[in-house]
């Protein structure tokens, strides 16, 4: 292999983890100021609990995107 190829190569690696990454972010981004409302119009129960809901929702979120 090339030193050229070599660079390529790492050139694209770079390129698709900045994707994930981006991706994710944006995820996580739109997902956070919509979940709150969104729980409690659904379940209709107190903040202390739309908070541990929310709270459990995100970690899950993280967990899969770890996967």
């Amino acid at each position: 292999m090339s030193n050229f190829e070599l660079k390529s190569t790492q050139t694209a690696s770079l390129r698709f983890i900045y994707l994930l990454v981006f991706i994710d972010m944006m995820g996580i981004g739109m997902i956070i100021p919509v979940v709150q409302p969104l729980i409690q119009s659904i379940t209709g129960q107190a903040p202390t609990n739309i908070i541990y809901l929310n709270g459990m929702l995100i970690a899950s979120y993280s967990a899969a995107s770890f996967l």
